[in-house]
């Protein structure tokens, strides 16, 4: 049974990459490095799936969009800087075992006709995703 089903397009890294490269030294520095790394949540082509996603985060994980909120929001080392993010919410169940994953998409749009297509993209791909983890 589908629970949740949410996608929400989130460009708040790239307004803060953009800023982070206007202000420079270490500020930008920072935030420019955070957008480049990964710390473990599975990868399935160019997307980033977090398994656990109410899990808190820990202090030192400053989300992107509305932290605890969860709807948008990011950890932005899992995400390259530049570009713009698809997160994609699923709580299901199967069989009774309940299942509540986010993910991450990543993209840069040439236009706003093209964020439709990613997000089906998105959408499509976690699926995929998704698919392969799920016991039966």
């Amino acid at each position: 049974m589908l629970k949740r089903f949410d996608v929400y397009y989130n460009r708040k890294l790239k307004v803060l990459r953009s800023a982070g490269q206007a202000i420079g030294g270490a500020i930008g520095g920072a935030i420019t490095d955070a957008a480049q790394r990964n710390d473990g949540n599975f990868t399935f082509k160019d997307l980033v799936v977090d398994t656990d996603p109410l899990q808190p985060k820990g202090k030192d994980v400053k989300m992107v969009g509305c932290d605890d909120r969860h709807e948008g929001e990011y950890d932005p080392s899992l995400i390259s800087g530049g570009h713009d993010v698809l997160v994609t919410w699923f709580h299901f169940t199967i069989d009774g075992k309940e299942y509540h994953l986010r993910s991450f998409y990543q993209f840069q749009p040439e236009n706003p006709q093209a964020v439709g297509p990613a997000a089906a993209l998105a959408v499509e791909r976690t699926v995929e995703a998704i698919s392969g983890r799920i016991e039966l």
